[in-house]
């Protein structure tokens, strides 16, 4: 982990629920290490059970990796998200069970979940005078968010929301409608995103958040990366100023 990191522990049961759910979502590959022998496999998390606390992983595929888990052997995973990571320890799995004709581990939540961002992509600072307003919706309007965007990267951005919201951990939830204004020529973009962490203030509430994109299509994809390149431009030519 690099001094740009920022490293994050969650605890509570829903913020790990959500966070495997994006990883879920994301079928990120996970990758197992069994303490015993440090051997390490690759998985997914194939679906999240939040009410019986429980994750179901997609079996390994080596043999010597199947009997570990089948065993109860302890574990620990690993997973990356274009500059999202998560970690997690002290994971055994408890049972089967099949996701559309592929077997799965039955595996309790783990008792907490590391997770961080990475700075390895290039994030473009947007110019407040700009003022690209940015709106995100989630489970049918239950959460409704609107702030200004900070900055801006192929995968993900950031933003400063206009009214500081109570004290709310929205960490891994799954925003599917989200709203990005741009100015013309670009004009607005819309697709979804998922919440990797929230910025609070000194009593708690919350000031901005930092999301990753999801479910992009091509043509809002090149449109993202046309208006993070006009912003390095834009930059570039302040400086020169």
């Amino acid at each position: 982990m690099t001094s740009d990191d920022s490293r994050f522990q969650v605890t509570s049961p829903a913020r790990v629920r959500r966070l495997l759910e994006l990883l879920s979502r994301q079928r990120a590959p996970v990758s197992m290490r069994f303490d015993d022998t440090q051997d390490s496999h690759v998985s997914m998390v194939l679906s999240v059970d939040g009410d019986a606390r429980v994750f179901y992983l997609d079996e390994v595929g080596l043999a010597v990796g199947r009997r570990q888990a089948e065993a109860g052997a302890v574990f620990s995973a690993h997973a990356a998200l274009d500059g999202v990571a998560v970690a997690f320890t002290g994971c055994r799995v408890t049972g089967r069970a099949v996701f559309d004709g592929v077997d799965a581990y039955a595996v309790p939540f783990p008792p907490q979940v590391m997770y961080w961002q990475r700075r390895e992509q290039f994030r473009a600072r947007v110019p407040r005078a700009i003022g690209v307003t940015v709106t995100l919706v989630a489970d049918q309007g239950k959460y409704r968010l609107q702030g200004l965007l900070e900055d801006l990267s192929a995968v993900g951005c950031r933003v400063v929301f206009q009214a500081l919201l109570p004290p709310t951990d929205l960490t891994g939830q799954h925003f599917a409608d989200v709203m990005i204004d741009a100015p013309e020529p670009f004009g607005r973009l819309e697709l979804a995103a998922d919440a990797c962490h929230m910025f609070q203030d000194s009593e708690g509430r919350v000031v901005a958040g930092g999301f990753r994109f999801a479910g992009v299509s091509r043509g809002v994809a090149q449109s993202l990366e046309r208006f993070v390149q006009h912003l390095q431009r834009e930059a570039h030519r302040l400086q020169r100023d």
